[in-house]
């Protein structure tokens, strides 16, 4: 059973420390002990402790040693430090607290303040961090204090406060129907937070605890009780009754109407207590007249304690009167050593008498006392030696935030190094236990990491930082409070629920529409594997080759009822006519719309669209619900894909579907971007709702920049379309599109989709009027060339024909309204028996040149009926269904009496006929019309596609090989070990 007791000020830092935005309080790459407490406790450290953390004392002055807490020194007690020696007996005393949750503002819909919560636990953790250095100054020190004055404290007893709390539930806070998002919001909303239960009619939150010092006179004492309402009924008036007991007696029976919480404090005498047996406090909830629910948070009691030592020690906390008195404690024993420490008022008190068991000294009227009564050992629960990069020097320069978790050293070390070489960034590489020690004092808090982005942003040398790119998935529950979580690790914290990575990357300190200053992308790692999925795809990705796909892209609509489908096709049908269809994209849109709102056909909608992300889309767009966190009745499961090596853009505006730090299961984005080689390169979508006109309208802004902005980077394409809706931040819906909708995916990610027409050509993508044409006959190319880039008004076109490879003429054609894919023609003559060439290149006057010339031309063999080895079959593009294949040709027309000649089958897994399992079969002294060649077909795999092409050598002169030709079979095996695995 958790029960926590500590004393009537809850006070964060024994001298009011505020945090301080100094960040050059921690002499980088210098060695510090860092020192971890999880309770309210005076501490002492040893030379022992120094010695066992690996630092060498004797060079340290202990005059010169300092203790921090929260970026400020604090006053300590340095037993011994005089001589300038720090001796095996010396010590430190100091006073240091957990971390609390604190004073926590809780917001409405609008984001006004509606009340402050006090807050006990800390949602991230509750573990506070003190630093010990050395060197230069003297460091801060308690004061002696010797005052005596023999007027006594006018009571003999102080008020100690218990907690009873368990966090186990949370909730994001009131809502009144399925139709009510108000809390949808990043800031705590009215009612959000940790709870202990859940209650519903009858039910009760009970603890218990012992008091032996309470006071045996009569006095007043206190229960605080937090409590929210889960529903209500408006049809009752004050429907939510909550009854408070102590050991059985009602101390209150309170009533609240719809949404009002309970946060009430209740005065009740100390005589209903026990000093001697165990005490119990309840709190017992009952809905009026209808099937509520209340979400309750805490009870918390103040009693008297007499000032009497238990376990050899008292902590007490006094009122605000700084008048000093005289104090008595019983209970003292005189031979025991004896630590008197007032940590309010930063006192060592060194003058002290007893009589008998009595305990006598004067302190000020409103301290905090820690007294100790027997040798102090309490350490903290760890002590490390530290050091910390030099982060915070201004003289810094980066484009490039790279915030990791140190689980992903090596992929981020991978991908800085990627960053660094592509894109010629000036990269910072920052680990979170940096970050979290230099920019919040090591406290494990997110605004550590808005702490450095703002420092970096501010102060690094120009040009500003561009992109923050954080490594490693986030937990909505870090602590795992709730018995269901599996998934609490909080690798690169998360902030607000629903979350907004937005945040780290806006230094509008108290705003609260989140807009890019900048562009922000995590990359939702769980695992070191996963993180390896995630650069690997990066770099593969930006090492791609121009292809066709990269002119695809996909449209899916979905909607539960005709008039939804028939609305989401009305908003979509604009984008593509506005920014795909016409110049300068040109792109080919696809669209899969749901016409099955009878769920009739819900098979073809799903199968297309996973044949169409298959087939490779540069951006794939859904709108439509996501009720279950993923696409409806379209894709449950991105595992079902395989699109390997052609990984789109996701725009996902729709609900849910952008989460990275669900503590229960892994969300439909971070599933996209978790396949290797395939699934998504970059997912845009929303942790929480999604608001239709504001969604559209952020997306339509996206798709604007990346058609009339080039907008290629993946983060400046979303924080375009933040920018360009700021305007509106005032509404919630609004506000709430810029915060919650995220990227998934590196910000600096480019798209493959070029900036300038992109021209390619191939050797498959022509057409002669006949394969083998004899001498003096009229041939025909018809080339088919692609543009994979933006649109060109025009683009020359050179076609060479060659005789044994000597240019014998040319001609030039222009092409014009260039958009994808077009045709253009070729016509010669063929006089005489030679070997004959065609050499078509794109763009040969360099109208474009920026455009990569790599793929600009092509090379065609025009084989001569008369002396060709002229492929027969297998016919190309066919299904084989053996493990064999028979490759059959009709020989050249020569006499075999006069020449010496060859033909020559060529078969391989890959079109450039250069991999390690081609195979050459040649036969030479051919007989008859045609030559036959069998052979066993290498590593049988029906993902493969296996090429060929033939050739025919004449008295040593070829004929060129033939148009490349392809086949496929429908089964294969694969050894594993000592079985043989049936591939279908």
């Amino acid at each position: 059973m958790k029960k926590i007791f500590f004393l009537i000020l809850i006070l964060t830092s024994s001298v009011n420390i505020s945090l301080s935005q100094n960040y050059n309080w921690i002499t980088p790459n210098k060695n510090y002990l860092k020192l971890a407490v999880i309770e309210d406790a005076m501490y002492r450290i040893t030379r022992t402790d120094f010695t066992n953390a690996g630092i060498t004392t004797t060079s340290i002055d202990p005059r010169t040693v300092k203790v921090y807490n929260k970026g400020a020194e604090i006053p300590v007690y340095f037993q011994g430090e005089s001589d300038g020696v720090f001796d095996a007996a010396d010590y430190i005393d100091f006073f240091g607290t957990r971390t609390y949750g604190g004073i926590q503002k809780t917001y409405d819909v609008n984001n006004n303040v509606v009340y402050t919560k006090d807050e006990y636990y800390n949602y991230y953790s509750d573990t506070n961090v003190y630093w010990i250095g050395w060197d230069g100054a003297n460091g801060l020190r308690l004061s002696d204090y010797n005052f005596s004055n023999p007027v006594p404290y006018g009571f003999n007893f102080s008020y100690e406060k218990l907690q009873f709390e368990k966090d186990k539930v949370y909730t994001q806070g009131e809502r009144s129907g399925g139709n009510d998002f108000r809390n949808f919001n990043n800031e705590l909303f009215q009612g959000e937070g940790w709870y202990w239960l859940n209650m519903y009619s009858n039910v009760t939150a009970q603890d218990t605890f012992s008091a032996p010092l309470l006071s045996p006179v009569a006095q007043n004492c206190t229960m605080k009780v937090f409590a929210y309402p889960a529903d209500i009924n408006t049809t009752q008036n004050n429907e939510h009754n909550l009854v408070v007991k102590v050991n059985g007696t009602i101390i209150a029976n309170m009533y609240r109407n719809d949404f009002n919480r309970f946060d009430t404090t209740i005065t009740f005498s100390s005589s209903l207590l026990s000093g001697t047996s165990v005490n119990t406090v309840s709190s017992q909830y009952f809905a009026v007249n209808y099937d509520g629910h209340l979400f309750f948070d805490f009870m918390q009691v103040q009693y008297p304690k007499i000032f009497k030592f238990r376990n050899n020690q008292l902590s007490s906390t006094l009122s605000t009167d700084t008048t000093s008195k005289q104090f008595k404690v019983t209970g003292y024993i005189p031979g025991n050593p004896l630590s008197l420490y007032d940590v309010k008022n930063n006192l060592r008190i060194t003058n002290f008498t007893n009589s008998s068991d009595t305990l006598i000294f004067t302190g000020k009227s409103n301290g905090r006392y820690e007294i100790i009564n027997k040798t102090l050992t309490k350490k903290p629960f760890r002590i490390s030696v530290r050091q910390v990069p030099n982060l915070a020097s201004n003289t810094n320069g980066a484009d490039y935030l790279l915030v990791y978790n140190t689980l992903f050293e090596a992929q981020a070390t991978q991908l800085k190094n990627h960053r660094e070489s592509n894109d010629d960034f000036r990269v910072i590489k920052a680990e979170m236990k940096d970050i979290y020690d230099i920019f919040y004092y090591g406290l494990e808090d997110p605004v550590a990491v808005r702490n450095f982005t703002k420092y970096v942003y501010d102060n690094y040398q120009l040009p500003k930082l561009k992109y923050l790119c954080l490594l490693g998935r986030g937990s909505l529950d870090p602590k795992k409070n709730a018995a269901n979580t599996v998934y609490y690790k909080n690798f690169v914290p998360v902030i607000g629920n629903p979350t907004t990575d937005n945040y780290f990357g806006n230094f509008a300190i108290g705003a609260f529409a989140f807009v890019q200053q900048v562009a922000v992308g995590r990359l939702p790692a769980y695992t070191a594997s996963e993180a390896q999925i995630m650069v690997d795809n990066i770099i593969a990705y930006e090492n791609n080759t121009p292809a066709s796909w990269w002119k695809n892209f996909t449209f899916i609509v979905g909607g539960g009822t005709y008039e939804e489908q028939n609305s989401f096709q009305v908003l979509i049908n604009p984008f593509i006519s506005n920014y795909i269809n016409p110049p300068p994209v040109s792109g080919n849109a696809h669209k899969i719309y749901r016409t099955d709102y009878t769920t009739q056909v819900t098979y073809n909608y799903k199968d297309s669209i996973r044949r169409d992300i298959d087939n490779g889309a540069m951006i794939v767009n859904f709108l439509g619900h996501a009720g279950n966190e993923n696409w409806e009745d379209g894709m449950q499961d991105p595992a079902t894909l395989s699109n390997y090596g052609k990984l789109p853009l996701v725009l996902s505006m729709t609900c849910y579907t952008g989460k990275t730090a669900d503590p229960v299961k892994r969300i439909f984005g971070e599933q996209f971007m978790s396949l290797a080689n395939r699934g998504a390169m970059g997912f845009i979508g929303t942790s929480g709702w999604g608001w239709q006109y504001s969604g559209v309208t952020f997306q339509n802004w996206m798709l604007y920049g990346v058609a009339h902005d080039t907008l290629r980077r993946i983060g400046d394409i979303i924080k375009f379309g933040m920018s360009s809706i700021l305007y509106d931040s005032n509404s919630s819906s609004v506000r709430h599109t810029i915060n919650c909708y995220g990227l998934s995916g590196d910000p600096a990610l480019e798209l493959a989709m070029p900036k300038i027409p992109e021209f390619s050509i191939t050797s498959s993508e022509y057409k002669l009027s006949n394969d083998f044409p004899v001498v003096n006959e009229n041939v025909t190319m018809t080339l088919y060339p692609k543009n994979f880039g933006l649109y060109a008004d025009s683009v020359k076109i050179r076609f060479n024909l060659k005789k044994d490879n000597v240019t014998t003429s040319s001609r030039d054609t222009v092409l014009k309204a260039f958009k994808y894919s077009d045709s253009v023609s070729f016509s010669f003559k063929l006089d005489s028996l030679q070997n004959y060439s065609v050499q078509a290149i794109l763009d040969n006057s360099n109208w474009y040149p920026y455009e990569n010339k790599n793929n600009n031309s092509i090379n065609v063999n025009i084989p001569l009926k008369n002396i060709s080895f002229i492929t027969v079959k297998p016919v190309d593009n066919s299904v084989l269904k053996t493990d064999s294949v028979e490759f059959v040709g009709v020989n050249p027309y020569v006499k075999q009496s006069l020449v010496n000649s060859k033909v020559i089958v060529e078969l391989d897994t890959t079109k450039s006929f250069n991999s390690p399992l081609k195979k050459t079969l040649v036969k030479t002294n051919f007989t008859g019309v045609v030559t036959k060649f069998k052979t066993s077909i290498p590593l049988l795999n029906p993902a493969v596609l296996y090429y060929w092409r033939t050739n025919a050598i004449i008295n040593n002169d070829s004929s060129g090989w033939t148009k490349v030709q392809s086949f496929h079979i429908m089964f294969g095996y694969s050894a594993a070990g000592s079985q043989q695995i049936r591939i279908y």
